[in-house]
């Protein structure tokens, strides 16, 4: 089952500035499936989520988000395990 706050949004590169030269009128899609951008001043593919907290995750960021809001209301680790449908100990590395 999959619920509307679990799709993930449509790459929007003209909200994105290239991290390496910081040119903002120039970015495109590179990769879809990856969630890749291109700067086309610079010629260098980056990950949408390059110089963000959540760079280099290997989870959806619905995931993320869900985890650390039941966490602010005081929800065990455990249990936001639970709700996310991962082991308590792939929780220690979110």
């Amino acid at each position: 089952m999959t619920l509307k706050f679990m799709e993930q949004l449509p790459l929007r590169p003209d909200l994105v500035a290239c991290p390496y030269c910081g040119a903002d009128d120039r970015t495109g899609i590179h990769s879809r499936p990856e969630r890749r951008l291109i700067c086309h001043a610079c010629k260098r593919t980056f990950a949408e989520t390059k110089g963000t907290p959540l760079y280099g995750l290997h989870y959806p960021i619905w995931v993320v988000v869900m985890v650390l809001t039941l966490l602010a209301f005081g929800c065990p680790l455990q249990g936001c395990c639970k709700v996310v449908r991962r082991a308590p100990r792939s929780g220690r590395r979110l």
